[in-house]
């Protein structure tokens, strides 16, 4: 086995890459994520490679800073996901305080929960106009390769109606936002 930096020859192909570019009115965009989110998104250094995390114990989502605006919003959309769809503990919470008549659903498996996120991330940056096809292809099809069509299929209907509650949400949040600073005291 070898090191990559003792080999020589052309790279090897990466199903995935860095995301570059910017996005239209990207602080009101990642205000209206934020407050999309169901929990706080904060933004610090975190390692190359490591772009965000969902820490459930402190119930707090962290975004690397310094990336891409394309890079932040793919991101940040693929955390919240995980916030919304995959946040067990909070669903275990809510069912032992008596809020819901039904059991927590089961745990589902890193590679369901990987391919539900970037999934959504992926047709909620579509459809707003932000090509994020360089990094998310390859990651669903890195994290979807042992997944069967029964399994698939079964992650399209959380994902369809998940991106539709993400775009909604968004687009709620951006028109107030706008209809704030147009009418500033309202």
């Amino acid at each position: 086995m070898f090191d990559v930096s003792q080999t020589e020859g052309r790279p090897l192909p990466s199903l995935v890459a860095p995301l570059t570019g910017d996005v239209q009115q990207y602080e009101a965009f990642m205000e209206a994520l934020r407050r999309t989110s169901p929990v706080p998104v904060q933004f610090k250094p975190l390692r190359e490679g490591l772009d965000g995390f969902l820490n459930l114990e402190d119930q707090t989502i962290t975004i690397r800073e310094g990336m891409s605006q394309v890079q932040t919003v793919c991101a940040a959309v693929h955390e919240i996901t995980h916030a919304m769809l995959h946040n067990r503990e909070r669903d275990q919470a809510a069912a032992a305080a008596g809020n819901t008549n039904q059991e927590p659903p089961k745990p589902k498996d890193k590679n369901t929960r990987e391919v539900e996120a970037e999934s959504v991330s992926y047709t909620v940056c579509q459809y707003y106009g932000i090509e994020t096809g360089a990094n998310s292809l390859g990651y669903i099809a890195t994290w979807s390769k042992d997944k069967t069509l029964p399994e698939l299929k079964a992650s399209l209907e959380t994902i369809s109606k998940t991106a539709n509650v993400l775009i909604t949400s968004t687009d709620f949040q951006t028109d107030y936002n706008a209809l704030k600073e147009a009418h500033p005291g309202n």
